[in-house]
């Protein structure tokens, strides 16, 4: 397939970003009470990227990724990544642990689960907006949770679908009070037919509403 084959025109952009934003309120409000902090969450951008290209956004030793599988469009399988920088993953793991009473532990330390119930909280802020926007159900499965993004992640993704050849990159910012503002990112990983059953749902949604969400 050409890089050239697919690509989002910025209408579609647009709409995407809108449907995402429809998610942001609700995982502000549930970090927010775990971590016992305001958040602030915005949808900054949307690209999509081949493949080949995508290694710059996995990063390295220095990011944290949270992969979980998913089931969209009957039963296409995509992959959903959300990476950290290690710092700010390793405080908001330990601002969770502070608002749970638990005793705060290096990331390499800890027991994994809160920094996945994390990952479980962003990634239906991302899906259910799009699952209801399409009229899909989109099934995440287990979270996994990679600590070394060069080394783990494309082989991660090449034994869950062989097929994956385009990213989606949802780049968001996350703002938290006394902190410099640090960056999160959604990569939704999907193959050709998976993309092409998105892209095609949104322009008929996007017809039927006249460019309007609701």
């Amino acid at each position: 397939m050409e890089e050239e084959s697919i690509r989002l025109t910025p209408m579609e952009k647009d709409t995407l970003k809108e449907v995402s934003n429809l998610g942001s309120a609700k995982a502000t409000n549930t970090l927010s009470a775990i971590i016992g902090r305001p958040v602030k969450l915005t949808v900054p951008y949307i690209q999509l990227i081949p493949i080949e290209r995508i290694t710059s956004f996995l990063g390295g030793p220095h990011e944290v990724l949270a992969c979980t599988p998913i089931q969209i469009f009957s039963q296409k399988k995509a992959v959903l990544i959300i990476i950290f920088k290690r710092k700010t993953a390793s405080a908001l793991v330990e601002l969770m642990n502070k608002q749970a009473g638990r005793v705060p532990k290096k990331l390499e330390e800890m027991d994994v689960s809160p920094f996945i119930e994390l990952a479980h909280i962003l990634n239906n802020a991302y899906l259910n907006p799009l699952a209801n926007f399409f009229d899909e159900k989109f099934s995440p499965e287990n979270t996994q949770i990679v600590l070394d993004a060069s080394a783990i992640a494309g082989q991660l993704i090449g034994q869950i679908n062989s097929d994956i050849k385009y990213g989606l990159v949802i780049g968001t910012d996350f703002l938290l009070p006394g902190e410099k503002e640090v960056e999160g990112k959604f990569i939704l990983f999907i193959d050709e037919l998976g993309l092409r059953a998105l892209l095609e749902a949104l322009d008929r949604r996007m017809l039927v509403r006249k460019g309007k969400i609701f």
